[in-house]
């Protein structure tokens, strides 16, 4: 049996008779008792609140991991896109400059030409 918390040693405050000292020594060691095994339910209660929370960050870490690879790689998808379209713009306007080019110098002949009937 536990110590008891607060020994008496027989000198009780006011008159009591032996059986009142009893009952009175038997309710501070049940509530002594229930104080113990509320207790040890709350350290249960917070332990498994503990690992569940440990578990969601492990959770939340893993999810975060995989968020990141998918932010690289959209990422890289959007460069590559991105220069894509470039290349794309650039061989336009390299083909237009071709087509253009060789137009606008016919023109110039032309209105070098015209340019110089006029003035005769």
């Amino acid at each position: 049996m536990a110590p008891v918390p607060y020994p008496f040693e027989g000198v009780i405050r006011g008159r009591r008779s032996g059986a009142c000292v009893e009952k009175v020594v038997e309710r501070r060691q049940r509530r002594m008792i229930k104080n113990r095994e509320s207790a040890a339910r709350s350290r249960a209660r917070k332990q498994a609140y503990t690992m569940e929370l440990e578990a969601e960050v492990q959770k939340l870490k893993e999810q975060n991991e995989e968020l990141q690879k998918k932010h690289v790689y959209t990422n890289n998808a959007i460069d590559n896109y991105k220069q894509l379209v470039l290349a794309n713009y650039q061989r336009q306007i390299l083909n237009l400059s071709l087509f253009l080019v060789p137009s606008l110098s016919m023109t110039m002949r032309k209105i070098t030409t015209v340019n110089e009937s006029e003035r005769l």
